[in-house]
């Protein structure tokens, strides 16, 4: 829509389907991911969605689980709770590292959090040829911007001469209603002998 008015694109940021976390822009070609973590208590916080590329077992193994052994421990114990489609640890330590993971960046201290650049995306254009070197999103959509509109114009080509026929369609349904009305005993009127009353009456 905004090419079609000449007006320049919105600057794009990456979404992910079922991603429930933050994605934000630092500058043209690098964003910050965030997980999803909320306290619960004095003692208490869970994370409810991980970066993405990041998986349950992974971080488990990684980040939670080293945790653990630390001399002494910076997290008491932790529990999973995921399902199929959600994330979910419930995270268990003292209020004194509680607190000193809020004020350190709970997402920073817990690693919940990873950049993500745009300097290395490539794209296939409309003619199946390689494309390197694409630095933002924005010559993604200038490259497929002309291919897509052409496509448009079909979609709304076919809707009218759709809407035509559905039209037409309408019209004769209610032209056989209102000429029912006036075909005494219709019920009682063989096929053969309505559809020639009706041709009959154009």
């Amino acid at each position: 829509m905004r090419s079609t008015t000449k007006k320049k694109f919105k600057m794009m940021i990456p979404w992910y389907d079922e991603f429930t976390g933050t994605i934000k822009r630092l500058d043209k070609q690098l964003f910050m991911i965030y997980g999803e973590a909320a306290i619960l208590d004095e003692e208490t916080f869970e994370i409810t969605e991980l970066p993405i590329g990041v998986s349950t077992q992974s971080y488990k193994k990684t980040i939670l689980e080293p945790m653990l052994k630390n001399n002494p421990p910076y997290i008491k114990n932790f529990k999973e709770y995921h399902t199929n489609a959600s994330v979910k640890f419930v995270i268990t330590m003292s209020k004194e590292n509680l607190q000193q993971s809020l004020n350190n960046g709970i997402h920073k201290t817990f690693k919940i959090q990873r950049s993500m650049s745009t300097t290395t995306m490539m794209l296939f254009d409309y003619n199946g040829n390689l494309k390197k070197d694409i630095k933002t999103a924005e010559e993604i959509l200038t490259e497929y911007y002309p291919i897509r509109l052409k496509y448009y114009k079909k979609r709304i080509e076919y809707y009218n001469e759709f809407f035509k026929v559905e039209l037409k369609k309408l019209n004769n349904q209610l032209r056989f209603i209102s000429d029912n009305d006036n075909i005494p005993n219709i019920n009682k009127t063989c096929k053969k002998d309505l559809i020639a009353i009706l041709v009959k009456r154009n």
